[in-house]
């Protein structure tokens, strides 16, 4: 809403309703389509970076690269434009298509994941990884908020944003600064963090430490950005089944092929990944299934008695042992009773005076 309280409208067309989001870059709204009806959602260039042209050049291009990629598991781009009136007169935007969902860096927030939720928002990130490359497009920063999971009547849809950093290989990367690394540490390749070099397989070593946090719940460097990136080129990471024990072993040799230090030990295309996630997500769903179903069977069970807390031969360094409910000892009838009163009687009389005799010898 502008200070008059008229919404705000870009293009003369896509009405804004609600802040969703801010970024580095700028903001992105929900906002509806006035002509088709239908929502989208529209991210403004902040203005102060508007004067920029590499900041510019690299938001247009954002809209370049997603025009190519032509991906269910792709944000898709509708249009993009500057605005020439109006209280956002001079405005950058980008309008795109407009889905709900949770990113994975909120869902990560509770710890790691199913495993076969693990394997299905995998192989949506490697679609997604397939069709840019096709393009020879990097997105060179793939990390948790920058996946979107998104609830369908197929289940959950991943959705990948942010090809703002996106480097195009056919083209030079002029609009990065020298000495400037675009990106999260914690999901830089150690290629990029050691000489700036990058391709393919740096987005597929992004993909292995996604899957190592989905996995732990943890990416396997964390820290101070610098050490991170140091992480990244001089230390192995944690084998992930010490972590999550059960871990399927083609899903642990995976991850840590994805996240070899040397990118030729890696597997080479994110189609590789694709094959190797879809020949074992069948096997993955029914095991987990099986064993949802077998927690819920033992959840439905009565529950086991519980032991007194005296039991026979139990105790503890400070206590005399309990013995539970002993039966009473039967009574003798009146008879045997005397009789065995008299008799104890005599034996012990007889006791005192062989002591008598046993003395004055």
């Amino acid at each position: 809403m502008t200070d008059s309280g008229r919404p705000l409208v870009v293009g003369g067309r896509w009405r804004l309703l609600k802040q969703l989001g801010e970024g580095r870059t700028g903001n992105v709204w929900q906002a509806r389509d006035t002509r088709e009806n239908s929502r989208v959602a529209v991210k403004i260039l902040h203005r102060q970076l508007a004067s920029h042209e590499p900041e510019l050049k690299r938001f247009a291009r954002e809209f370049e690269v997603l025009r190519r990629i032509d991906d269910a598991n792709v944000v898709r781009a509708i249009h993009f434009g500057v605005e020439e009136e109006g209280d956002l007169k001079g405005s950058c935007y980008l309008v795109m298509e407009h889905v709900e969902g949770r990113r994975l860096s909120d869902v990560l927030g509770a710890g790691g994941l199913d495993l076969d939720r693990v394997a299905h928002i995998g192989l949506g990130i490697a679609r997604a990884m397939r069709a840019a490359h096709a393009h020879e497009i990097v997105h060179r920063d793939l990390e948790p908020s920058n996946i979107l999971l998104v609830r369908s009547r197929h289940g959950e849809q991943v959705k990948v944003l942010d090809f703002g950093v996106a480097r195009l290989q056919s083209a030079d990367d002029s609009l990065t600064e020298a000495g400037v690394k675009l990106g999260t540490a914690e999901y830089m390749s150690p290629e990029y963090v050691d000489d700036g070099e990058l391709d393919a397989r740096s987005d597929l070593y992004a993909l292995g430490v996604l899957m190592y946090a989905m996995i732990t719940g943890a990416a396997p460097f964390v820290g101070p950005a610098m050490k991170v990136m140091q992480d990244h080129v001089t230390t192995q990471p944690q084998s992930p089944s010490l972590r999550t024990p059960g871990l399927p072993m083609w899903l642990e040799v995976l991850t840590m092929r994805l996240l070899a230090k040397d990118p030729a030990a890696r597997p080479q295309t994110a189609s590789e990944v694709v094959e190797e996630l879809e020949n074992h997500l069948h096997e993955l769903d029914q095991d987990m299934t099986a064993e949802r179903e077998m927690l819920a069977s033992l959840a439905s069970l009565p529950p086991e008695p519980i032991a007194p807390a005296a039991s026979v031969g139990h105790h503890t360094d400070n206590s005399k042992p309990v013995y539970p409910d002993p039966k009473p000892v039967p009574k003798l009838p009146m008879a045997l009773a005397v009789g065995f009163a008299a008799l104890a009687a005599f034996g012990v009389l007889s006791l005192v005076g062989l002591v008598a005799a046993v003395a004055m010898m």
